[in-house]
């Protein structure tokens, strides 16, 4: 449901600064609540693309750093998110639906993500990766869990995010 442009370059350190200066700006100039959710929810899939593509193609310690970056504030994005949850679930509007959808399916999409990373991950930084990765995982289980019982989502919503879970608990065996 989000359209993310394919990493096929990892930017220079001038292009991760412009990058976070417009997201910066993107969000500052947003005022309304889903869409600024939506902008944060892309900006996190972008940043767990980015971290996949960094560790994918490049074995530099230094360049690892910049993935683990990536995946912390793809975190940070998501847990401004989690904060809103509230005011997301109360709108009932077709928008704030859609979002919450997506924001399942950036779970699913993460927990991937973190799979291929983990495997291409030296033995050095692998204990500090599942440490950041179990309290990933622990808090959108807790967000997704939450948004399952709760009574004003719709039945819609509901099915997707249990399709969701399974899928993750599956990814994680």
């Amino acid at each position: 449901g989000i359209e993310v442009a394919e990493t096929k370059s990892i930017p220079s350190g001038f292009g991760f600064w412009w990058r976070n200066i417009r997201e910066w700006t993107s969000l500052a100039l947003t005022f309304d609540p889903v869409e600024k959710s939506e902008k944060q929810l892309k900006f996190a899939e972008e940043r767990m693309r980015l971290a996949n593509y960094i560790i994918q193609n490049n074995t530099d310690p230094k360049v690892q750093e910049k993935a683990q970056q990536m995946l912390e504030k793809a975190n940070q994005y998501m847990q401004k998110i989690e904060d809103k949850k509230d005011d997301l679930v109360k709108r009932a509007d077709e928008k704030s639906q859609k979002l919450l959808r997506n924001i399942a399916k950036h779970y699913l999409n993460k927990e991937r993500v973190l799979e291929r990373i983990e495997d291409e991950l030296p033995p050095e930084k692998l204990e500090e990766f599942q440490r950041l990765r179990q309290i990933a995982e622990e808090k959108g289980k807790n967000f997704l869990d939450d948004l399952q019982n709760n009574p004003s989502i719709s039945q819609e919503v509901k099915d997707k995010i249990t399709n969701i879970l399974s899928q993750v608990k599956n990814t994680q065996k």
